[in-house]
């Protein structure tokens, strides 16, 4: 976020393909199967599943970091509502999380998701981790 010329870009890798946010368009390389599934049929591991671009309108203005600056101090001064709460922030942290507990225990994670089950086994991870163990030995 500090760099100059920077770019403003967001890209997401997922099982039903890519979607890149960049220019004001939203651009969806959408696999026509999964790529987990493609990726267990495949006789060589080199097929790829067929894809198909589309194309999402993006409409409106984003104001960006600059936006978030102006309306936390119009917030301070004139009691304007925060269009990001500090609430929003932690439900994305919580998101992440959960996306990792999802990994750790091969399911899929309900949201709240119990904050105990996913510290046990980040602690696990860490207390297994090869740095971990160079450490101790």
């Amino acid at each position: 976020t500090g760099e100059w010329p920077g770019t403003n870009r967001l890209e997401i890798a997922c099982d039903r393909g890519r979607v890149v946010v960049e220019n004001g368009k939203i651009h969806w390389r959408r696999t026509e199967t999964t790529v987990t599934h493609g990726i267990k049929t495949s006789r060589n591991g080199l097929e790829h599943p067929k894809i198909w671009d589309v194309e999402i309108p993006i409409t409106g203005t984003a104001t960006q970091h600059v936006g978030i600056v102006i309306n936390f101090v119009e917030a301070i001064l004139d009691g304007k509502p925060l269009i990001a709460p500090a609430a929003e922030g932690l439900a994305s942290v919580e998101l992440a999380n959960a996306m990792l507990l999802s990994q750790f225990l091969d399911k899929t994670i309900d949201l709240p998701m119990d904050s105990a089950v996913y510290e046990c086994e980040l602690q696990a991870r860490i207390e297994e981790s090869r740095e971990r163990r160079g450490a101790k030995a």
